[in-house]
């Protein structure tokens, strides 16, 4: 026993020599990207789809300019990735909008860095969205209003349930900015669940598809999400490793 002890401990000990250890992960890192940040991720490059032109092409990805890979202008170059979000209420107006749309929720006598707090108790736009590990649903108001405002896309498309990570986390960026979810204006969506299936963004969700274009029924869905004068930052498998299993969509900061 004692030898088999020694064992263990030398081979633990030439696993960390040769750089082979696994780092510890944060104890409550989203599981959307305590992977890349313990492991690193490379950079996935990205490519037109077959017979388009970059001119062609509907950019999906909205990102800081401070943050977007080599690619990006290349792909997200046209006019439709330079609109303004339209501006969702703010302050006690969007407290009292979220009332008048009967959205059940409490609000939250403060949170970390989140100008208006929220706990979300029910659907937002006919959706419910939950967590694998039950954390509650806390944001910004304005972000409630936002995914509420997505109903009717998420009824075309026939979506009841959606699983996400990170909503309000308090963290930043690998710039060294705070993230849009330190704000909690930002969420993190995984699943998209109909009542016949699960379009797992992971798994579904094609690489270099253009809108307009044939695409699997999550991309169509992405697309359509896109299309909405909502985000202010709109990344997508296509951006990077980072994003290879959901879709980040963040309200703007300052209105």
């Amino acid at each position: 026993m004692i030898h088999r002890g020694i064992f263990r401990a030398l081979g633990a000990l030439v696993l960390m020599v040769t750089g082979c250890a696994v780092p510890e992960l944060p104890r409550h890192a989203p599981d959307h990207w305590s992977r890349a940040e313990a492991y690193g991720s490379p950079t996935v490059a990205e490519a037109e789809p077959p017979g388009a032109t970059a001119s062609q092409v509907e950019p999906l990805n909205i990102a800081p300019k401070s943050e977007r890979p080599p690619s990006f202008a290349r792909l997200n170059s046209s006019a439709a990735a330079k609109k303004t979000p339209r501006p969702v209420a703010s302050g006690s107006k969007c407290l009292r909008e979220l009332g008048e749309r009967k959205v059940a929720h409490r609000v939250l006598p403060g949170l970390r860095g989140v100008e208006n707090p929220v706990e979300i108790r029910g659907a937002l736009g006919g959706v419910h969205y939950y967590a694998t590990d039950g954390r509650s649903f806390q944001m910004d108001c304005r972000l409630a209003l936002a995914l509420d405002e997505l109903g009717p896309t998420m009824q075309e498309f026939g979506i009841t349930r959606i699983r996400y990570s990170g909503a309000y986390v308090y963290r930043t960026t690998r710039t060294g900015r705070l993230s849009h979810h330190a704000y909690g204006l930002a969420i993190d969506l995984h699943d998209f669940e109909t009542k016949r299936n699960t379009l797992a963004v992971k798994r579904d969700f094609k690489r270099n598809v253009s809108c307009g274009a044939r695409a699997p029924q999550l991309n169509d869905l992405t697309c359509a999400l896109r299309r909405q004068p909502l985000f202010e930052e709109f990344l997508t498998p296509d951006y990077n490793a980072d994003h290879y299993d959901h879709l980040h969509v963040s309200v703007p900061r300052t209105r």
